[in-house]
């Protein structure tokens, strides 16, 4: 926009258009003025949006499938054990006692069942005082 003092029909000549050189704001009139202005760094423009680390669910299920599996065969056999193992020791002996032919010794045995089966401590090269027994 240019400022001229040229009268209005020369203006439009030219393909100029008239405007008041001042304006009205907030009750009091405002010539205009020109500001130096200068380029202050520190402002970026950067997008919304951004990539940032993220837990996979599918990754962490398909990773976490397996083992969960393990423990829970482990748990599975153990309930087996402590559910029917107990019985098994007297089982034989009533069989080896009530079976065909005469057999000897089928009370002899000292043997207890075993309870329960569980994998702990592993990789350790010291025993482990486990209260009635030791594990290693």
């Amino acid at each position: 926009r240019h400022l001229s003092e040229l009268p209005p029909d020369e203006c439009t000549l030219c393909g100029g258009e008239l405007k008041p050189m001042y304006e009205w704001h907030g009750g009091a009139w405002v010539k205009p003025k020109v500001q130096n202005l200068t380029w202050v760094e520190g402002t970026h423009m950067a997008p919304v949006n951004e990539w940032k680390p993220a837990i996979a669910d599918y990754l962490l299920e398909k990773e976490l499938a397996l083992p969960i599996i393990k423990r829970f065969a482990n748990r599975k056999q153990t309930q087996a054990l402590l559910m029917f193992n107990i019985f098994s020791e007297a089982l034989q002996t009533l069989a080896c006692a009530c079976g065909t032919g005469n057999r000897t010794g089928c009370f002899d045995s000292t043997e207890g069942s075993v309870s329960g089966v569980s994998k702990a401590f592993c990789g350790l090269e010291t025993p482990i005082d486990a209260a009635c027994g030791t594990a290693v």
